[in-house]
């Protein structure tokens, strides 16, 4: 009965303390807290989408706008989209997603970022607070936006 208890117990501490370091890791690479107060200062530029890079296109940006009552706007690029998000403690979840359907000659960032929203589970804000980033439940970055300070949600 002692060594059952012994290897209990050495199984629940193993456990916890893989969670404490798991928390941890989380905590040390996620930088800034991600509020709905650092999430609504501006709008977000979309920088890189399922590991590949975005140029940004000056007269059509991908980007984010992060409002209130938890409603979120943008464009991918091309069309214009909207929808909800719930944020709770580093979590985060895209719901209710609509957007225009105008063609344009390149829709391969836009059809992947309007994919890949639904995906993100979780997400992470860099020391500076200009990079934000998005995981799906697997911890792989679905997409990387950075800070725009030059348009307060003048689009």
């Amino acid at each position: 009965m002692k060594a059952m208890r012994r290897r209990y117990f050495s199984l629940t501490a193993g456990l916890l303390l893989a969670a404490l370091l798991a928390v941890c890791h989380l905590s040390a690479a996620s930088g800034g807290e991600v509020t709905q107060a650092t999430l609504g200062s501006g709008q977000w530029l979309l920088t890189e989408i399922t590991g590949q890079k975005i140029k940004t296109n000056a007269e059509r940006p991908a980007y984010l706008v992060f409002g209130e009552g938890n409603r979120m706007s943008g464009s991918g690029g091309c069309n214009r989209l909207a929808g909800e998000y719930r944020l709770a403690s580093g979590r985060i979840h895209f719901s209710r997603m609509i957007s225009t359907k105008m063609a344009c000659l390149d829709m391969r960032a836009e059809d992947a970022l309007l994919a890949a929203l639904p995906t993100v589970t979780s997400c992470s804000l860099s020391e500076s607070g200009d990079v934000l980033t998005f995981y799906n439940d697997d911890g792989v970055v679905v997409a990387v936006l950075r800070r725009d300070y030059s348009s307060r949600e003048s689009r």
